[in-house]
């Protein structure tokens, strides 16, 4: 059974004592949590894990009143689809 905990850079998951799935956040002064990047082992893709590792980071902002950016594309093809993330959904205006 996959297992996730918090890490300083945002959360990993681990199976039998192995890393097997991580996603960074940068939390920014305006209170913004980006997601900058997502992985999970190609073993155990398909499982739902990413998914998991993302929904951590939306019980977080939640939890402290943030927004998220979904820079990484797995999390914003996450974001489009899932609307019940819309609440904590902040889309960045192109520079």
């Amino acid at each position: 059974m996959a297992q996730i905990r918090s890490v300083a850079s945002g959360y990993v998951m681990e199976e039998n004592g192995q890393v097997v799935g991580q996603v960074e956040v940068d939390a920014h002064d305006d209170g913004v949590l980006e997601i900058t990047h997502t992985y999970v082992k190609e073993r155990v893709r398909g499982r739902g894990l990413g998914e998991q590792l993302i929904e951590c980071v939306v019980r977080q902002a939640r939890r402290n009143g943030r927004a998220i950016v979904p820079s990484c594309p797995y999390a914003l093809a996450l974001f489009e689809r899932k609307a019940s993330y819309r609440d904590v959904w902040q889309q960045r205006a192109h520079a």
